[in-house]
């Protein structure tokens, strides 16, 4: 393993620590600027792993990469009410949509 990617990986953890830290210990006022706090954190969380390259089947384009994007995003919607819906849903959503953006990207490279 490269030092890049022991940078990429620690990042992808603090990224995940602080914007856990930030929701469990109200640090982010509730509204919009904590959704978008929470989902930028999961974006950045997976671009961070993407750029780590691991896990590499996650982003290939193939089935499961498809498969674990759908997995973050039934696991946000699935977070029972309140607190851990308010926290779940965008930091999830984020990861995935960020998971599935470059499957279908990753994919579309390979068919062309």
């Amino acid at each position: 393993m490269s030092n890049d990617q022991l940078v990429f990986i620690a990042a992808t953890f603090i990224i995940i620590l602080f914007a856990t830290l930030a929701a469990q210990f109200h640090w982010l006022p509730e509204g919009m600027f904590k959704t978008i706090v929470l989902f930028v954190a999961g974006v950045a969380s997976m671009l961070s792993l993407l750029l780590a390259n691991v896990p590499p089947k996650w982003f290939s384009g193939s089935k499961d990469g498809f498969l674990m994007a759908l997995t973050f995003a039934a696991m946000g919607f699935v977070a029972r009410a309140g607190e851990a819906r308010a926290f779940g849903l965008p930091m999830l959503l984020g990861m995935s949509l960020t998971l599935l953006v470059a499957n279908v990207i990753r994919l579309i490279a390979r068919v062309l």
